[in-house]
């Protein structure tokens, strides 16, 4: 199999954060950020819920990713 990726920068710019066992919010992914692709989050192993923000390059929150497990 023969198989090209190409990646190319967002054409609408965006940010993934989640909040920490602290409350302390975390940027996980930042569309304009080469270098921040992915992240990750520490959380208590008794939540299962695990609440995502996606965030337009303003801060605002456009939707809200809750009950992934």
């Amino acid at each position: 199999m023969n198989v090209n990726i190409h990646t190319r920068i967002p054409t609408l710019p965006y940010v993934i954060s989640a909040y920490t066992h602290s409350g302390d919010e975390k940027i996980l992914i930042h569309s304009l950020d080469k270098e921040n692709t992915s992240g990750s989050i520490s959380r208590f192993i008794e939540r299962i819920t695990l609440k995502l923000y996606l965030k337009d390059i303003n801060g605002d929150t456009r939707y809200f990713f809750d009950g992934l497990k």
